[in-house]
């Protein structure tokens, strides 16, 4: 069994974008993800928080993820456990935790982003879906309509 860890602290004021990644054995890789997270142009270091669920990770994932935090003091990371049953389940812990944390600020509208452990996102990517999250649904609408042709 894991032992439980600790609360979150409480979320940064400014938090307008919260990121769930799930990850089971990412030992070799999550070095890479978190590491283009950290790195992300366009939106402040306050503005957004890694939620990384270990879901009962038996290798060093942790600790790898870890040693990328220390590499990047501006980066928000919490980990949270997950229950062990794969990645969806462990993308719902954390976007519940995401959830909760975003009303706690009283900003129901803000951001839950979400990548696998395995991936490596653009530099801007952050700052891409919040420019599309902002725009009418309407817009959204006709540009994937536009795209079907």
């Amino acid at each position: 069994m894991t032992p439980e860890r600790a609360p979150l602290p409480p979320p940064h004021p400014t938090l307008r974008v919260s990121v769930v990644v799930p990850a089971r054995n990412e030992e070799a890789l999550i070095g890479s993800c978190l590491t283009t997270l950290a790195q992300q142009e366009g939106v402040s270091a306050e503005g957004y928080e890694v939620l990384l669920v270990l879901d009962r990770c038996t290798d060093r994932t942790e600790e790898r993820a870890l040693e990328v935090a220390a590499q990047h003091p501006d980066l928000r990371l919490y980990l949270l456990e997950g229950p062990g049953r794969g990645s969806g389940h462990a993308r719902r812990v954390g976007m519940e935790e995401a959830y909760a944390r975003l009303l706690s600020l009283e900003r129901p509208t803000g951001l839950i982003a979400s990548t696998d452990a395995d991936t490596v996102v653009a530099p801007d990517w952050l700052a891409a879906q919040l420019e599309a999250s902002a725009q009418p649904a309407a817009l959204h609408e006709s540009t994937r309509q536009r795209g079907r042709r």
